[in-house]
Order: C-alpha cells, then sequence, then structure tokens
C-alpha cells in the first residue's frame, strides 16, 4: 500500500519541510533536524537528524511501519548532517578561518558524539582532510576539544590522513597536546578532556603506521617523545582514557619501536 509523504517528521513532530527551525544561530543543529530523509522502502520521511538518532538504536528498523531502513541511509543521513560545515572546512575560500574552526569544532562535536559518532566518520573522510583541519586549529579550550574530536576521527583507519599528518609533523603537536603533565586539575575539565581526545587522536595516528611511531622517537628535552609518553601513562594515577584505550594505545606505541625490540631481547 503507498503511504503519502508526511509533512510532519514523526519523531520531533515538527515540520519537514523547514529546515530552518531546527538550527540555531550558529548554524548548528539543535540536537535534531535537518534535511528531509525517506527511511524505509514504504516512505516514511524523517528530518535527518531523527533518523540518525534511530539509526543509533539496537532497533533499526522503521518506528512507523517496522520495516527495515531502506540501504544507505546511514551514508544519506551522515553527508547532510555534515552540511553546510564541511563545505566551509573543505573550501579555505568559503569562509574566514575563525568560521571554519567552527564549523570544523561543530564537525568534531558530532563525530565526538558516544550515541552515533561512528555513522559519520566515513562520511568526514570522504570530505574532509586532515590538512583542512590542522592549519586552523585553535580556539578557546572546548573549541579545541571539538577539533580533536575530528582530528581522531580523521585518522581512524585511514593512511592518508596518517601520512599527511607525519608530512606535516603533526605528531609533535599532538604529542605536545597529550602530555599535559601534571595532570589537569578537576576543576579544569576541557583541559582533562583536551589530553584525552589528544591521546586518542595519537592512538589513531600511530595505528600500524611506522613513520608516525619512529617520529615520536625525535627527542623533545633530551628524552624520546615516546618514552615521556610511555613513562607518563604507566606513571598516572588515573589517566583520562579508559583501561582499554590505554592499553591499545601502549600496543601501538611498542609495535614499531626500541621498546619493542627490546622486550624481544629480554
Amino acid at each position: 500500500m503507498n503511504v503519502p509523504a508526511n509533512d510532519q517528521c514523526p519523531i520531533c513532530y515538527t515540520p519537514l519541510s523547514n529546515e530552518a527551525l531546527q538550527r540555531q544561530p550558529n548554524g548548528k543543529l539543535s540536537g535534531q533536524g535537518g534535511q528531509r530523509v525517506t527511511y524505509c522502502a514504504t516512505g516514511h520521511g524523517f528530518h535527518a537528524g531523527c533518523a540518525a538518532m534511530c539509526l543509533g538504536l539496537s532497533n533499526t528498523a522503521c518506528p512507523m511501519c517496522r520495516q527495515p531502513h531502506r540501504d544507505g541511509l546511514d551514508i544519506d543521513v551522515a553527508n547532510l548532517l555534515l552540511e553546510p560545515h564541511a563545505t566551509q572546512v573543505e573550501n579555505p575560500a568559503s569562509a574566514t578561518d575563525d568560521q571554519r574552526r567552527q564549523a570544523a569544532a561543530i564537525l568534531g562535536e558530532l563525530a565526538g558524539s558516544k550515541e552515533d559518532g561512528d555513522l559519520y566518520v566515513d562520511a568526514l573522510q570522504n570530505r574532509v582532510a586532515i590538512t583542512d583541519v590542522f592549519p586552523i586549529y585553535g580556539g578557546p579550550p572546548a573549541v579545541q576539544v571539538d577539533l580533536m574530536k575530528l582530528m581522531r576521527a580523521l585518522l581512524k583507519n585511514h593512511r592518508a590522513n596518517q601520512d599527511a599528518l607525519h608530512a606535516a609533523g603533526g605528531i609533535a603537536e599532538l604529542f605536545t597536546r597529550a602530555m599535559r603533565l601534571p595532570l589537569p586539575p578537576p576543576s579544569d575539565p576541557d583541559g582533562i578532556a583536551l589530553m584525552r581526545e589528544s591521546l586518542r587522536a595519537l592512538s589513531h595516528a600511530v595505528h600500524d603506521h611506522k613513520p608516525n611511531v619512529e617520529a615520536l622517537q625525535a627527542a623533545q628535552g633530551g628524552i624520546p617523545m615516546s618514552v615521556a609518553l610511555l613513562n607518563a601513562l604507566l606513571a598516572m594515577p588515573a589517566p583520562p582514557m579508559a583501561p582499554g584505550e590505554v592499553g591499545e594505545l601502549l600496543r601501538h606505541l611498542c609495535y614499531f619501536s626500541s621498546t619493542h625490540s627490546a622486550i624481544e631481547a629480554a
């Protein structure tokens, strides 16, 4: 049976035809919203953001008719929610550096979402390069946290961005951001978050990437950065990442490094 196209999103009950109602003054989507997408073969239409929320559930069937979501919906949703921010970031002529920085921070917030952040990774990597973000890194601490989330997403299992980070000398910058010693106090949540996201980005940067691991062998203050980072992580009473993430970073650091050779020799 053919179902007439709905004019109201069945999730948030606001008009599907007016994306402006879903935008805050800074252009960011207000939680959900965005352009219209067809969710299922039956033809039910949702806001892209509302569809993303449904795709993040354990049961991703259409909540209206219980039919499976259509093929390619996740990519369509991610691409729609990246706009207009991805265009601003990837095209320096489209906006000022500050506008591009704010747009990149919004993309980082999307990519860093615990609920549906993984939804955006492929679409982000197809649109934005690490070299688009590195030159505009900066701003207030909270913005830097979101920019680091974006860089983490761009580096995840992406050899070209790992190579580009290496060519730009970005490993030393990530190391500096990650090595916030002494640890930021609880009264500095942005400082703790920046250290955590920098460590996560660094872990993706060195994952199966020998040149970036070797770059960490360079000395800063007379000590190889990798050794300083290993010592710091092992000495922290409460690292800012989960134990599994710390173990993963340590494994990446040891895999290609002299530390690995020393363990084998012993």
